[in-house]
């Protein structure tokens, strides 16, 4: 009987491209099995962001006592990772009886990767029918496989320059293509600062009732606590784990959800629920600080300018002035130099790697394509036992620049050493 692993390989087979974004045949197999959501449908996009959102709305609805069904993309560690049911993973089993569904049903029809296994998701959330479903939009939001299920509450947590050759260069073009998650007169909640034009342009055609960030909801943080408000609903906690920006996203996102599927409790349930679960939430390779080998060691998969400047922000706020050396990895159509520049005032060493498969980067590209001073290896592995030689005991070794990096280095029991 093939397994899990075997199925994976199979399923990256039935394709030439990688990335195919004409929904065609997509949406063709969904009306031929009859794939249709049987739950409130909560649809995430934007460049950043989206993993801590759609954890926190996870924790949130299960915490009230709703079931939930959550679809992300990429994973770290294990493809079930992707498909949750009531925070917990999908198992083998359950995985490969929906594959068996979706190659039976396929016939000859040549599926992408992601396209086959979100088709998977589908059958396994239309079966378990949990009351609320998350769903993380893989790249951009109108192209997207994710987006053939149409949401009941659209999310987008922020907008800015990755993908560039897909969604356009500028972040108006991008702002256009993430909007392609909105339904007529359907809510939506937007979690970037500075939404471009094209944002409210495509809400205003459609009558999206939009829910905005420092405008229609507010967040500030002190030293100490996180300040959230929304409407006549206030609430002061600890500072979260998860950004504060995305935190704010998701509560907002939670209440309307709520309203929207007639779900009512005291406030003073509601706010334990938030508190509790901005405790609790967390993401592997989000800002994952942990200790290997008498050293500091942070995980962060940030790959675009924007996560860059993000991580940045953190850095500088670690304790006392820290020597940071970095491990980066990342893949080609990424825009390397731009996060390398963000990053380099606070970094005292680099140390860079090349990644396997298609997209990944080569060690001649990779020294092509770095015009800065630092060490080349041939795999994240490599790059940081040799970071970690190097280093002393005050050091901070950073891994960032894709999830691929990040996997690798949690192999070496990184994170489980803590």
């Amino acid at each position: 009987m093939p397994t899990l692993s075997t199925w994976l390989t199979h399923i990256e087979t039935l394709h030439p491209e990688v990335m195919d974004f004409d929904r065609t045949r997509f949406q063709a197999m969904l009306k031929k099995r009859d794939l249709k959501p049987h739950s409130f449908v909560i649809t995430v996009a934007g460049t950043n962001g989206k993993g801590t959102t759609v954890a926190l709305l996870e924790n949130l609805f299960s915490r009230f006592g709703l079931t939930t069904g959550v679809y992300t993309s990429p994973h770290l560690l294990r493809f079930n990772e992707r498909i949750r049911l009531n925070q917990k993973n999908v198992d083998d089993d359950t995985l490969i009886a929906a594959f068996e569904h979706i190659e039976k049903a396929r016939e000859k029809t040549p599926l992408t990767f992601f396209e086959f296994t979100t088709l998977a998701a589908f059958h396994i959330f239309a079966q378990q029918k949990p009351d609320v479903l998350i769903l993380e939009i893989g790249l951009g939001g109108r192209l997207d496989a994710v987006n053939t299920w149409d949401p009941n509450l659209a999310v987008i947590t922020s907008i800015d320059l990755d993908h560039c050759a897909i969604l356009g260069d500028t972040r108006e073009a991008i702002a256009k293509e993430k909007a392609g998650i909105f339904r007529p007169h359907t809510d939506a909640v937007i979690g970037e600062l500075l939404p471009p034009d094209t944002l409210f342009e495509a809400a205003k055609a459609l009558q999206v009732p939009l829910s905005c960030i420092q405008k229609d909801f507010h967040y500030d943080v002190d030293d100490l606590h996180f300040h959230y408000r929304y409407q006549d609903f206030q609430i002061t906690s600890e500072i979260p784990h998860i950004p504060s920006q995305n935190a704010a996203t998701a509560i907002t996102a939670f209440q309307i959800a709520l309203s929207r599927i007639g779900k009512s409790a005291p406030q003073a349930f509601i706010k334990s629920c938030i508190q509790k679960s901005l405790h609790e939430t967390k993401l592997l390779g989000r800002f994952t600080e942990c200790d290997y080998k008498n050293r500091k060691v942070i995980l962060d998969v940030a790959h675009n300018p924007h996560a860059a400047k993000y991580l940045r922000t953190r850095l500088a706020q670690l304790p006392a002035p820290k020597t940071i050396i970095a491990v980066m990895g990342m893949l080609k159509d990424k825009d390397m130099r731009a996060v390398i520049a963000m990053l380099s005032p606070v970094i005292a060493d680099w140390y860079f790697c090349a990644l396997p498969g298609e997209r990944g980067t080569s060690l001649a590209d990779l020294k092509k394509r770095i015009p800065f001073e630092g060490k080349h290896y041939d795999n994240p592995t490599a790059a940081f036992h040799a970071a970690h030689q190097i280093s002393h005991p005050s050091d901070t070794i950073l891994v960032l620049g894709s999830f691929i990096t990040v996997a690798e280095i949690l192999t070496l029991g990184v994170y489980s050493s803590k």
